[in-house]
């Protein structure tokens, strides 16, 4: 077929030559889509790891000239999530115990060591200010050293989730002011559940510059001596001890 360009100016419009062979455009591949109909069930569609692997092919290929737009998907159903290994119930039962000591320790009855007993013997704990800290007994100091002179501070849980082994615990940083009020800021846990009512992992994520900035302008004054972290504290949040 020929197509015609409209007359512009007294000049003649122009012809464009007929198209007689198909054009080679680059199309979009899923991973194994000719295998997983859209009929299929989602449980049968290939999750991100199952994407195709092994050399490029050659230049000349038609898979290569269309490789730049291949891609390999996740359906909701196939989400590559953390299995959940321990039962929901038993995880639920666990936080409902820690959230209550926590409760206890923001009343003043009790001390975060208390916490001790929620914790594996080789348990990671990731801290905004003193870093990584791994092994139960390094988290008991650790946990008596950040904590001295800040007796007045509150961290109430505002909500948890459960995601398989993992929890998310959202909390808030209550700083006590001379007038009365507080300052506030927020704060997030993320646990590893690993059985037996123990967690082998927490990390802390608290926005420290905005804490300074809190003791440096609200009045607080600590309630004893305070201890400093560590100048070049650990920065390894990995799951695992290294």
């Amino acid at each position: 077929m020929t197509r015609a360009y409209k007359s512009e100016g007294g000049i003649p419009a122009r012809s464009r030559a007929p198209v007689t062979a198909p054009i080679d455009v680059p199309t979009m591949t899923y991973a194994s889509r000719a295998s997983h109909p859209a009929s299929a069930s989602a449980a049968s569609v290939p999750a991100w790891n199952e994407c195709p692997t092994g050399p490029p092919a050659p230049r000349t290929s038609p898979t290569r000239r269309a490789s730049f737009t291949k891609l390999c998907i996740r359906t909701p159903g196939t989400l590559d999530r953390r299995a959940m290994s321990h039962p929901r119930a038993e995880i639920e039962e666990t936080l409902g115990r820690y959230v209550a000591m926590r409760e206890q320790i923001d009343a003043g009855n009790g001390t975060w060591t208390d916490l001790l007993q929620f914790f594996t013997d080789d348990v990671v704990y990731i801290d905004p200010a003193w870093g990584r800290i791994e092994g139960i007994d390094a988290v008991r100091t650790f946990m008596v050293d950040s904590m001295a002179g800040l007796d007045d501070w509150k961290f109430p849980i505002e909500f948890m989730a459960i995601e398989g082994d993992d929890v998310v615990v959202k909390w808030t940083e209550v700083i006590p002011k001379p007038d009365g009020t507080a300052a506030t800021q927020s704060g997030y846990s993320r646990l590893i559940y690993a059985g037996e009512g123990k967690f082998s992992y927490e990390e802390d994520l608290l926005n420290m510059v905005h804490v300074l900035d809190d003791i440096a302008n609200s009045g607080w004054r600590p309630t004893g001596p305070m201890n400093v972290p560590p100048k070049h504290p650990n920065r390894d949040v990995s799951i695992s001890a290294p």
